[in-house]
């Protein structure tokens, strides 16, 4: 019988040999799968690892950023804070721990119309919106002054009052003071000029890349031109501010004018406000308003000698202003007290002795005279001895009377009308040169001003 071939292959070992070569290729194949799928898995778990990684440390720098104002300003600050830190290191000065240098050497600009220029091209809207401000300013200021010469005109210069009382008096010191603590445009700009200064030449800014270059147009335009209108407009208010305190004599119309002169001065600031809002239909106008807030104005390279200079100045600036404004105050004052604006106001305003002589037996010399004059002219009482053309009728005190009771001789007339029925006084008639007897309770005096009408009908 005849086997097959491959029975014959079997019998001899050849089937065998066949059989058993797929067997050992599908063992090495599962090896290899088995390794490719055990790296494949490392791989993925390395992927996990990897991405958990990522995500945890994403949660920290979330949880350390919590809280904090992610804004170009916080971001330039915490660059000049470390800068400064680096810088005091080595600093030639030795800081003695009582000087804050970074709010002597760094300044965030004001939110205000002047800012505006500092930031923008001189021909540009938003540096015209600033200077159409600052003429709008000054012409306000330019009419008030002028009002208030118009008012000296036949009167004391200004208008100052012959005398004022003595709590209007501190109040007028106080209210010096206010103008100058409120009057942020004067020292800013001040502020700004002096880091200016300090800078050496040819060194960059934070306002479109302008340098300090002295020879620079944009320089001059950009940077001195907008502080030096704005310490100007601050100078003006203050001067302003001054003369309106000194010609009032009563505690309200100096608070009222004061109030009225700081929102003169703060036009600048509010005008920004309005435009930052985008009332004034600029798109540029509005987007220049977000950029002020952003900017800030360091000196980084200021030596400390300059340091030391520049709070030296503001210093001696504030004490300045204050000197000047409360001297003329004192001035003032003196002159008003020594009776200069009652002799200039009332140059023939005289009180005739014999008046007091008839009337009240008493004498007065010239000195008393004039003081009795300087002491009761216009101090809100009407005086007989002062109710003369010559004195104003004592100084305005007597037009009620005298519109209300033309035929009315009486010594005091402020006893019309004061709640009791009068009796008769003799007094000394000035025009007749006569002593003659006079009473309140007369038809020409109103009967005392309705004070005896009751008394008359019993």
């Amino acid at each position: 019988m005849r086997l097959p071939q491959h029975e014959k292959d079997y019998e001899s070992g050849g089937g065998a040999q066949d059989d058993e070569k797929p067997l050992l290729l599908t063992e090495a194949r599962a090896k290899e799968m088995q390794d490719e799928a055990i790296e494949e898995l490392q791989k993925n778990f390395r992927m996990q690892i990897e991405s958990i990684k990522g995500t945890f440390q994403k949660r920290l720098d979330d949880i350390e950023n919590n809280g904090k104002v992610k804004d170009d300003t916080k971001g330039q600050q915490e660059d000049i804070d470390e800068e400064d830190k680096k810088r005091s290191s080595h600093d030639e000065f030795e800081d003695d721990g009582n000087t804050e240098r970074e709010s002597y050497n760094t300044v965030k600009l004001e939110e205000d119309t002047f800012s505006l220029m500092m930031i923008s091209r001189w021909n540009s809207w938003p540096y015209l919106f600033g200077i159409l401000t600052f003429i709008f300013q000054t012409v306000l200021i330019a009419i008030i002054i002028r009002s208030q010469l118009d008012a000296s005109f036949r009167s004391t210069p200004f208008n100052i009052p012959v005398r004022v009382k003595w709590y209007v008096r501190i109040g007028q010191y106080l209210a010096a003071l206010l103008s100058i603590w409120f009057q942020n445009d004067l020292q800013t700009s001040f502020h700004v000029l002096l880091l200016l200064w300090t800078i050496p030449e040819n060194r960059s800014t934070p306002f479109r890349g302008i340098t300090t270059s002295s020879t620079h147009s944009h320089y001059w335009l950009s940077l001195i031109l907008p502080n030096v209108i704005k310490m100007v407009q601050g100078s003006l208010v203050l001067g302003l501010s001054l003369i309106l305190i000194i010609q009032y004599d009563n505690i309200v119309d100096i608070m009222t004018n004061f109030t009225a002169l700081y929102f003169i001065s703060d036009i600048d600031n509010i005008l920004f406000t309005v435009a930052s809002k985008g009332y004034f239909c600029s798109t540029a106008l509005r987007k220049k308003t977000e950029e002020v807030k952003t900017v800030i104005f360091s000196d980084h390279d200021t030596y400390s000698y300059y340091s030391r200079t520049s709070m030296w100045c503001r210093n001696a600036l504030i004490v300045a202003v204050m000197t000047i404004m409360l001297s003329i105050l004192s001035y003032v004052a003196i002159l008003q007290n020594q009776g200069y604006f009652f002799k200039q106001l009332y140059p023939n305003c005289q009180v005739n002795p014999e008046i007091l002589l008839k009337f009240l037996d008493n004498t007065l010399t010239n000195e008393d005279e004039e003081f009795f004059g300087m002491k009761h002219v216009g101090d809100g009482n009407c005086d007989l001895l002062l109710n003369t053309p010559e004195c104003k009728n004592d100084g305005n005190d007597c037009e009620w009377f005298n519109s209300n009771y033309p035929d009315c001789m009486v010594p005091f007339p402020d006893w019309i009308g004061n709640g009791s029925c009068d009796g008769e006084f003799s007094f000394f008639d000035s025009v007749t040169g006569e002593l003659v007897n006079g009473t309140y309770n007369t038809q020409e005096c109103g009967w005392d001003g309705g004070d005896c009408i009751e008394h008359n009908q019993k």
